[in-house]
């Protein structure tokens, strides 16, 4: 199994294939105003739920196993932290 680290870091490199930089530090951005821990702005320009089951796609990894979510919302803990070391570049 692909570790969480790898998948986050596959869903940040989706996220701004599929929305493009100009929204990425968009949601950057919103998310480092945001008050509330469990909303990301990413989903203000796609669907971002589908964009991580693409990645887990490409891992070949069940999303609908108790493993699989959990693996989905450390991932998506560890992407978004990410992004505002990462920043907008």
């Amino acid at each position: 199994m692909a570790s969480v680290e790898n998948v986050a870091k596959r869903f940040t490199e989706q996220l701004i294939k599929t929305i493009g930089k100009r929204d990425w530090a968009k949601v950057v951005r919103r998310n480092a105003t945001e008050a509330t821990h469990d909303v990301c702005h990413s989903h203000d320009f796609c669907d971002a739920n589908q964009v991580m089951l693409d990645v887990f796609a490409e891992f070949k990894i069940d999303s609908f196993t108790d493993a699989g979510g959990t693996l989905w919302n450390e991932a998506w803990t560890i992407a978004k932290a990410s992004w505002q070391k990462r920043g907008t570049s």
